[in-house]
């Protein structure tokens, strides 16, 4: 008995040595799939937030897709590759744990495009209110200017946290319960803003929406995930939105020119109903709404309403990879805290390499409100230049202008000059982090 004793003892003791084990041989798998990082004089990518290596099995179908098509045609080739383009679908569904993905899952080219066709199907009327945060994207508050402007609504900016930058939920939920609340029509929050490090408390959100609202019907809530799928974990049964986008070419690690759009299929249905919070989107074809006679065409009850016929058909089939990759990563488990970790490391690392060197990020480390965007600047020294020193020591990195979140700019004070964003993903290293630090040390 005793000995069995012994045997339970070793084997608890020697867990967290086996853990540490499994995550260093997962990091040399990830690590194998790219090979232009393991050279003597190897590329270090610090730019996942703008674009993010493919692993090589996504590369390698990408090509046998385009290969296929130069030998016997593009559409000949899709038919070869139908089951896996409808794979994608699936896969993004199970990625952020959509109820019915070959229903409320759409295949798009961006998520700039899977934002705007989920947008534009909002119905807004004079005197109505968009709801968004300070943190939001030019390209998604253009957008809401210029219904804005077509249906005479108005947009309303829920402040940040003084604390964090995050979005106030009590302000939220404030606003929703109070005069303002029955003329709200939407909700429109970024979950990792373009710079700042932030991530936003999209279930917060989502459950003030659900259950602060004054009006009889919430508003739609839309949610800009373009920099937190594939890095963190993304739950849209828990996060309670209506619609969210999400790029591949970001921490997805998929082919430029991908993105997708879940669609909830209780608010898809809506647009058959008077007085319903969606309309059609505003531009179909014949696979959005097949043409039925010469006077009807059948707008899809599907989320493939948004989709068109013609797309980037080898990108999204390699896009299935990469989905397929990320749901190996164990992105909640080892994925998540691994980037987090990193990004905790490098902002340490910055700020002790000189008085010269400013963080900016906002968000909190022990709550998980900071994501692997790290934004810094260097005194004196234009951001440009320190990116073009960078690229000549193969690190690359980011300029954010603030024309990208000008809100945000404005209330914090940010230089026009921008700031430069260097975001980490799980493949990145700890050697990589000093290598960096110190190619910006010699730098001043």
């Amino acid at each position: 008995m005793q000995n069995v004793l012994w045997i339970f003892l070793l084997f608890i003791i020697s867990i967290p040595s086996i853990f540490v084990v499994g995550m260093a041989n997962q990091l040399e798998r990830v690590r194998l799939d790219l090979p232009g990082l393991n050279l003597e004089n190897g590329v270090i990518h610090f730019n996942n937030a703008g674009a993010s290596p493919m692993p090589s099995p996504v590369l390698q179908r990408f090509k046998d897709v385009l290969d296929l098509e130069q030998q016997i045609g593009a559409y000949a080739a899709a038919d070869v590759y139908r089951a896996d383009f409808e794979q994608t679908r699936v896969l993004a569904g199970q990625l952020v744990n959509a109820g019915d993905p070959e229903k409320e899952m759409a295949l798009v080219d961006s998520a700039t495009t899977a934002w705007m066709r989920a947008f534009y199907s909002i119905r807004l009327k004079q005197g109505d209110v968009i709801l968004t945060c300070e943190a939001e994207y030019a390209a998604n508050y253009v957008a809401m200017l210029q219904q804005c402007k077509k249906h005479g609504a108005s947009i309303e900016v829920v402040p940040s946290r003084a604390e964090d930058g995050t979005v106030d939920v009590s302000a939220l939920e404030a606003i929703l319960s109070g005069p303002l609340g029955p003329r709200v029509r939407a909700v429109c929050i970024t979950h990792v803003p373009s710079n700042g490090g932030l991530v936003n408390p999209a279930q917060e959100i989502g459950r003030a929406i659900n259950h602060s609202y004054s009006g009889t019907t919430p508003p739609i809530y839309l949610l800009d995930a373009c920099q937190s799928v594939g890095q963190l974990p993304v739950d849209v049964q828990a996060i309670q939105c209506d619609y969210l986008s999400a790029t591949g070419r970001k921490y997805l690690r998929g082919p430029r020119g991908t993105g997708f759009l879940y669609a909830r299929r209780d608010v898809l249905d809506e647009v058959s109903q008077p007085g319903g919070r969606i309309v059609e989107p505003p531009s179909i074809d014949h696979f959005a709404a097949p043409w039925v006679d010469s006077e009807t065409y059948a707008l899809s009850s599907t989320a493939r309403r948004f989709e068109q016929w013609e797309s980037n058909y080898a990108g999204l089939v390699a896009l299935g990879v990469a989905l397929e990759y990320a749901l190996n990563m164990d992105i909640k488990g080892w994925a998540w805290p691994r980037i987090a970790s990193l990004a905790a490391a490098l902002r340490r690392r910055l700020e002790s390499i000189s008085p010269q060197t400013r963080v900016y990020d906002l968000g909190s480390e022990s709550d998980g409100s900071q994501c692997g965007i790290v934004t810094f600047s260097i005194d004196g020294v234009a951001p440009a230049a320190i990116k073009k020193h960078l690229i000549e020591n193969r690190m690359y990195v980011a300029v954010s202008p603030p024309s990208s979140t000008l809100l945000d700019s404005r209330r914090r004070g940010l230089s026009d000059d921008g700031l430069l964003r260097a975001s980490v993903s799980y493949f990145n290293t700890e050697e990589e982090i000093n290598k960096f630090v110190n190619c910006l040390a010699k730098l001043l």
